[in-house]
């Protein structure tokens, strides 16, 4: 009985926690691009989405991910 009331009471949601959605910013030409480009935006994207300290990431205008050079360069 004692097992029961335990695993009724370890399951319940938590609902504390909020996420914002993460986005680019607008007016920074985000939509479109090369398929470079809109992969640096989906890693910057996906990073703000699951890192553990997500807050302290700057935001997309901040960090421009597309200013970085990476090994799909040349690759269009």
């Amino acid at each position: 009985m004692g097992l029961l009331c335990l695993v009724a009471f370890s399951c319940k949601k938590n609902e504390d926690i909020v996420i914002p959605p993460v986005t680019p910013g607008t007016g920074t030409g985000t939509t479109a691009g090369t398929r470079a480009q809109l992969t640096q935006d989906s890693i910057f994207l996906y990073a703000k989405e699951v890192y553990l300290w997500n807050t302290s990431l700057p935001d997309y205008a901040a960090f421009n991910p597309r200013q970085y050079a990476g090994t799909l360069d040349g690759f269009d």
